[in-house]
């Protein structure tokens, strides 16, 4: 069964175990350079989604995502994949983020 979960931004990040689908923003003087969130599979573990490639190195190999919509109804390109990996070396969730509801594969 796919482990889906709604988006909704918090400005301080919850306590633990956070609740599915939080999204932080963090921001430079160059504006929003990515957001953490909580895993949509509801563990309660983070992860980083870059964005904004002005504000990386360019050299760096952590992936960039590309954002269509507002805060509240993104859309990201290309999917997501939290580690740590399981067992079978597949991800702990993978999926997308669509329209603010991430949806797992």
């Amino acid at each position: 069964m796919p482990r889906n979960a709604q988006s909704f931004i918090v400005e301080n990040r919850p306590a633990d175990p956070a609740p599915p689908g939080a999204i932080r923003f963090l921001r430079t003087d160059k504006g929003v350079c990515g957001f953490e969130h909580s895993c949509p599979c509801g563990c309660g573990g983070w992860s980083f989604v870059r964005l904004n490639p002005e504000n990386w190195s360019q050299e760096s190999r952590t992936p960039m995502w590309s954002r269509a919509g507002d805060d509240l109804h993104m859309t990201l390109t290309p999917s997501i994949g939290i580690h740590p990996k399981d067992e079978r070396g597949g991800y702990h969730w993978h999926g997308f983020l669509r329209n603010g509801v991430f949806e797992e594969c």
